[in-house]
């Protein structure tokens, strides 16, 4: 479960959109389309005001999803050795004066992978 936390909600991931990268938030496939739905689903809600079972589950996605993207990293700090290597570098950045002998040496080979 952690890998996946890590994977799908730590740092940034790259993305090339008409030949050109951009860098976004790895949370925000998830919880972007997560408030998408659940606002659909509110809007063609026949019963507006009271929710649906549906309704209460996507609430309770978006509160999952905004905890895992929020607050639990906050809790449980994400370690180096669980990234991969595009986080790795973006992690060096944030961290670069936290990182052992070890890790320096990977992230500056990483970082010349990047340049």
């Amino acid at each position: 479960m952690r890998k996946f936390l890590v994977k799908n909600f730590v740092l940034d991931y790259r993305v090339k959109l008409f030949g050109r990268q951009y860098n976004a938030p790895r949370a925000s496939r998830i919880i972007f389309p997560i408030f998408v739905v659940t606002g659909l689903a509110n809007a063609y809600n026949v019963n507006f005001p009271t929710p649906t079972a549906f309704i209460w589950f996507m609430y309770l996605l978006v509160a999952v999803s905004l905890f895992f993207g929020f607050v639990y990293f906050q809790i449980r700090p994400v370690k180096f050795s669980e990234l991969d290597n595009f986080q790795k570098l973006q992690y060096g950045f944030i961290a670069l004066d936290r990182l052992t002998e070890k890790e320096l040496e990977e992230w500056i080979e990483i970082s010349k992978t990047y340049e």
